[in-house]
């Protein structure tokens, strides 16, 4: 199938309520002197090292991410200045708005939710990012069609994204953050609709490579995980190895690796630690395809095979693998920025700094899942993708606790 134009990351944001490009448009995002990785971190990270990445930390603080329109409403939503039925902001935390809510935010007045803002309001015709419950574009119906182990056929995608589970210290099985993990795939079956799948973007486990308690991790990860009744894509991750960012099992794989292998990538039908998983729409309007890539089992025949996977043609293209652009010293990184730099794709998922960040145009670190966080700012918690009905895909953070949305990007 000819590929159409690519499509853009874009805002939730809803015809007549448009949020400029480029732009970090509210919610909680990870403070501004961020520059690198914290002392201790897995997160050996070198910023020049990538395209668009000059920008790193440097998105606007959440008090200071401010509409255009301060008062008045837009639609549904109560605007920053407009006295309103929100409750979720709490004096001390936050410089709460009259509405309610916080950094720029405006509160759906039929949920009383905050939500992501309007950057201008031609008509009332918003949609409502409130809550779990409308998590999905509201003018567009449930999504038809089912998404398997080996992919599938649905009328658009939407799928959730949960990355670093592992615990702080290695051997600590009985520090595993099972609680955190088991909320946060609760939180991620109760939406309405429910994701098709879930991606994964490594470090399930934190364990001498060659031990036996990174199986242990693992299947504490696996129990905590089937509070999600669909297909769970995994991508592996440096702790999956021998935990050294710089690792590579391609050779031979440790207990940790085998374990991994064992438990999340063996039940999907997959024999090798990256794979590809295809995807299709009902009516055969377009095509997709999600390319998980084990950054830390590098080889010149994954490479030749991640090589053919991109160049295969699909309307949409997905990339995962567990560490950032730019990271220095694990095996897959400069050969395979260059191949990314040479290819077209639509989104970039990884993890293995502790947060939740908007990383550069196409690149989201998603890695928030129950690890000890970077820096010691932010909350756990995961975030949903959205295709939207003529191109482009929504990308949403949640907290885990509340399973409220967070934050918001435009990219173009």
């Amino acid at each position: 199938m000819t590929r159409i134009a690519p499509a853009i990351l874009v805002i939730g944001a809803l015809a007549g309520c448009r949020a400029p490009s480029n732009s970090f448009v509210g919610g909680i995002g990870p403070g501004p002197d961020f520059a690198g990785a914290p002392p201790g971190s897995d997160l050996a990270y070198t910023p020049s090292a990538a395209p668009d990445l000059a920008t790193v930390g440097r998105e606007a603080p959440p008090d200071l991410a401010m509409p255009a329109m301060q008062g008045g409403t837009c639609g549904v939503y109560a605007l920053p200045d407009t006295a309103s039925c929100c409750t979720s902001c709490k004096n001390g935390n936050h410089q709460c708005q009259t509405n309610g809510c916080y950094g720029g935010w405006a509160c759906d007045t039929t949920s009383c939710k905050c939500a992501a803002p309007p950057a201008n309001c031609d008509n009332g015709n918003m949609g409502n990012n409130g809550g779990a419950d409308m998590a999905v574009n509201p003018q567009q119906p449930p999504p038809k069609g089912t998404i398997g182990p080996q992919g599938g056929s649905v009328s658009y995608l939407y799928f959730a994204v949960v990355g670093d589970t592992r615990p702080q210290n290695e051997d600590d099985t009985g520090g595993y953050p099972t609680q955190v993990v088991e909320k946060i795939y609760a939180d991620i079956e109760a939406m309405n609709p429910r994701p098709q799948f879930v991606l994964t973007t490594g470090d399930y486990q934190f364990a001498a490579p060659n031990g036996q308690e990174g199986a242990k991790q693992l299947a504490l990860y696996q129990k905590a995980a089937s509070q999600f009744t669909g297909p769970v894509f995994a991508a592996m991750g440096n702790h999956e190895c021998t935990g050294a960012t710089a690792s590579n099992c391609a050779n031979g794989p440790t207990n940790n690796m085998q374990a991994f292998l064992d438990t999340m990538i063996k039940p999907l039908g997959q024999t090798n630690p990256y794979y590809t998983i295809p995807f299709s729409d009902v009516n055969g309007q377009w095509t997709a395809k999600l390319v998980i890539v084990a950054c830390n089992a590098w080889d010149n025949t994954q490479q030749s095979w991640l090589q053919s996977e991109l160049a295969k043609p699909t309307t949409y293209t997905f990339v995962s693998r567990h560490e950032p652009t730019g990271t220095y010293g694990p095996p897959c990184v400069s050969a395979m920025d260059s191949m990314l730099q040479r290819a077209s794709y639509d989104l970039f998922i990884v993890g293995h700094s502790h947060e939740f960040r908007k990383n550069s145009n196409k690149e989201f670190i998603i890695g928030n899942g129950g690890a000890p966080l970077s820096g010691g700012g932010g909350n756990f918690g995961y975030a949903t993708v959205q295709q939207q009905p003529g191109g482009g895909f929504v990308v949403t953070q949640y907290d885990y606790m509340s399973a409220a949305p967070v934050a918001s990007y435009n990219v173009q």
